[in-house]
């Protein structure tokens, strides 16, 4: 894929992942409840809630659909392939990425929890090891709340962490400019198809 298709498959992303934060939802339709989508506008809002986990080449694929079937068969087959044990009749991967858009309701603000910066770093890497917070002057920033986020270890990856800072008593806690250059680069990593480990459960 060259430099130019994958800009615009980004602006995609941003673009839907900004529709979404125009009404603020608990989780996303059709990904984490029983209701499957059935227009081609519930089939976009399913694919934004998942826009997260997609690699480059399932985005390029759904874009491609226009048929319901092939859309249906596309859902199915976007939880299959990260299903640990397809053999039975729970998807384990899927529950976990419900649970922790579920979790990441604690985050929300005038935007979605699963759609903050924590709440994205939650849903894409689980629960960290350890949270340091803290207040006072941080990174040039005074009088601000922050808190650090640590993961002893992702795989491919080793140990990292984000440190998110609220500036404005808003609760909105954002990333820390390099950490959220650090973040992007993870989430390209695995939009390559290549693996970034799905982290530590919630629960």
């Amino acid at each position: 894929m060259d430099d130019k298709m994958k800009k615009t498959l980004l602006i995609i992303f941003l673009i839907s992942f900004a529709s979404v934060d125009i009404v603020p939802q608990i989780e996303p339709r059709f990904v984490c409840d029983e209701k499957k989508p059935s227009t081609e506008s519930e089939y976009e809002e399913w694919f934004r809630g998942v826009s997260l986990i997609s690699t480059y080449h399932e985005q390029e694929t759904f874009e491609g659909l226009s048929d319901k079937a092939g859309r249906a068969a596309f859902v199915d087959n976007f939880w299959l392939r990260r299903d640990p044990n397809p053999d039975t009749t729970v998807n384990e991967f899927r529950d976990e990425y419900c649970a922790r858009i579920r979790e990441a309701r604690s985050f929300a603000t005038e935007t979605s929890g699963w759609l903050t910066d924590r709440g994205m770093t939650l849903v894409y890497l689980g629960m960290p090891d350890e949270v340091v917070k803290g207040s006072g002057e941080y990174d040039g920033f005074k009088n601000v709340s922050y808190e650090t986020w640590r993961f002893n270890y992702i795989q491919n990856v080793g140990s990292i962490s984000f440190t998110f800072i609220d500036t404005n008593g808003s609760q909105n806690y954002r990333f820390r400019s390099v950490d959220g250059d650090t973040f992007e680069k993870l989430v390209e990593f695995g939009r390559k198809g290549l693996t970034v480990s799905f982290g530590k459960p919630v629960n």
